[in-house]
């Protein structure tokens, strides 16, 4: 296969690949892990944000942020954002605010969270 295109843009990635003349696209959401408001940073305001979607989740209501922004939040990689992830976006902020090197994966316990370090300059 051969890659066509890859174009991306805020919250979303398209990947066009050819096989035997045949396209075949992915569209997939991107950002940051765990930056909710997607602003490029990790803040308290992305638990907050998780926390909110959280409580809807549990309330059975509708999050008051987008499909993507869910995905970013699950951070736990558990299938939806529950109180967890809203912990665990601080517990990183919280990290990374002191000084204290880990990565997503230590924070989480997900394995397939990012490895890079909070402290990655």
């Amino acid at each position: 296969p051969s890659l066509v295109s890859f174009s991306t843009w805020v919250g979303k990635a398209t990947i066009t690949a050819t096989n035997n003349g045949v396209d075949y696209t992915c569209e997939l959401s991107v950002g940051l892990f765990g930056d909710v408001d997607m602003n490029g940073k990790i803040q308290i305001v992305d638990a907050l944000a998780a926390l909110k979607a959280a409580a809807a989740i549990i309330a059975e209501s509708e999050p008051e942020i987008t499909p993507e922004q869910l995905e970013i939040a699950n951070v736990d990689g558990k299938g939806k954002v529950t109180v967890l992830d809203a912990q665990c976006i601080l517990n990183y902020y919280a990290c990374t605010m002191s000084e204290i090197p880990t990565t997503w994966q230590e924070v989480t316990g997900n394995p397939n969270a990012p490895t890079y370090s909070n402290l990655a300059k």
